[in-house]
């Protein structure tokens, strides 16, 4: 799937770092929407039906391993790749980030090229 067809949802609670990834993903050629929270990314995801969703965890609402939850139950969402960027990442947090449904794991703090890596490796049919 090219960038220019691909839709991404950013997920995170940090305004700046949301513009941040945002900026970077369009200017990969991506095209970008964005979430302030769990429950709001869970409605986006939904209405939208994005290639892939950059996940946070730690979230007003509902926090992302319960949003990663809901979106692996729901049939509309469960073919989609999610992926986590967190500064919770050891070896509990990502174990539970797995059986919430993350498909990826990308800890915080990253670099974009490297995030941009597991975007077209979520990307990739499976």
């Amino acid at each position: 799937m090219s960038p220019v067809q691909s839709l991404i949802l950013v997920v995170d609670d940090d305004a700046d770092l949301r513009r941040m990834v945002a900026d970077f993903l369009m200017g990969e050629g991506f095209r970008v929407a964005t979430a302030a929270d769990g429950r709001a990314g869970f409605d986006q995801a939904v209405r939208l039906r994005p290639a892939a969703i950059l996940l946070d965890y730690a979230m007003p609402l509902m926090d992302g391993w319960r949003c990663a939850e809901k979106l692996s139950l729901d049939p509309v969402t469960s073919h989609i790749p999610i992926i986590a960027f967190t500064s919770h990442a050891d070896q509990t947090s990502r174990n539970l980030a797995m059986r919430a449904g993350v498909d990826h794991f990308v800890p915080k703090p990253f670099d974009l090229e490297g995030l941009l890596d597991e975007i077209r490796r979520a990307l990739k049919p499976r």
